[in-house]
């Protein structure tokens, strides 16, 4: 989980998995309920944010979002061999994990 400083049990705002086995379908459930989790914990605390999460096997990348009406959205895969894809979507997620950040102030 990424979240600021020590208070990521309170505020998480992004989850990451590793795709145990090259088990995508599990990672990613392993992510659903995690990013569910995260959202709960947040609203919790009156904070209402869209929930990031990733998971990998080191090699292949898969991006998901949760939004507030419990849509998923996610990527197609990413092979490490298309680096600048996979740093680009990174970027994105930071970006919009550091916007959820803005809201907690």
């Amino acid at each position: 989980m990424l979240a600021r400083n020590i208070a990521y049990v309170q505020k998480p705002i992004l989850c990451v998995a590793e795709a145990k086995k090259d088990n995508f379908e599990q990672g990613l459930a392993q992510r659903l309920v995690e990013m569910q989790a995260c959202q709960w914990t947040n609203a919790q605390g009156s904070h209402s944010i869209d929930i990031y999460g990733i998971v990998t096997n080191g090699t292949t990348w898969q991006f998901y979002r949760l939004d507030l009406d419990n849509q998923v959205w996610e990527t197609l895969p990413v092979s490490i061999g298309n680096i600048e894809n996979i740093l680009g979507q990174l970027n994105y997620v930071f970006a919009q994990c550091e916007i959820n950040l803005s809201k907690y102030n």
